[in-house]
């Protein structure tokens, strides 16, 4: 291979990873995993109605409905405030941040030679009411996803891109919680009589 097309590929890598960022995501972990999915279901002639707050990405609540639609556990999912036996208000935080400054800058000046590192914490606030309004609970879950942008990780990029592995770790946390209200009983007829 010639000196000239070694340099155009590593022009042309480098120009890519500068566009792209480079950037992958791993999950921490700090969420178990869901092992049976989707739940027993017992009361399937009920519906839900979702009501979703996220401060970034909007496209991140279709895991929420994606989640409670695959859960097997209600007749109908419906957005918004419409009438349904359960109400779940879904409060979603996305904080990502790069608090390594300096090496981010030394990071940003080698074009990525050197690695900046980040993360992204993703916490799911989930309220639960019955139809009268009676609160049946509340569920917070979270889980933290690790950011890194290099150059050389242009390859796991495809496999690992940032906004992928939080649609799944947001389909993740929503699971979680369901499974969670349902082993505390939330979805049991008459839940929140006893209240």
């Amino acid at each position: 291979m010639k000196l000239n097309n070694i340099l155009e590929i590593a022009g042309f890598l480098t120009i890519l990873s500068v566009l792209a960022g480079c950037e992958v995501a791993f999950r921490v972990g700090h969420l178990q995993p869901i092992t049976s999915w989707p739940p027993k279901a017992t009361n399937t002639n009920k519906t839900i109605s979702l009501i979703v707050t996220i401060n970034e990405n909007p496209v991140l609540s279709e895991q929420v409905v994606n989640a409670y639609s695959d859960a097997d556990l209600f007749s109908y999912v419906k957005t918004g405030y419409k009438a349904s036996e359960y109400r779940a208000e879904i409060k979603i935080k996305d904080r990502t941040d790069y608090p390594y400054k300096n090496l981010n800058l030394v990071s940003i000046l080698t074009v990525l030679l050197i690695p900046m590192n980040g993360y992204q914490e993703l916490i799911v606030t989930t309220t639960f009411t019955d139809k009268k309004g009676n609160k049946l609970g509340k569920i917070v879950k979270s889980e933290e996803l690790d950011l890194c942008s290099q150059l050389f990780l242009i390859f796991a990029m495809p496999f690992n891109w940032p906004d992928t592995i939080a649609q799944e770790v947001l389909y993740d946390l929503n699971r979680a919680t369901i499974n969670e209200a349902l082993n505390l009983g939330y979805f049991k007829p008459d839940k929140s009589e006893h209240y």
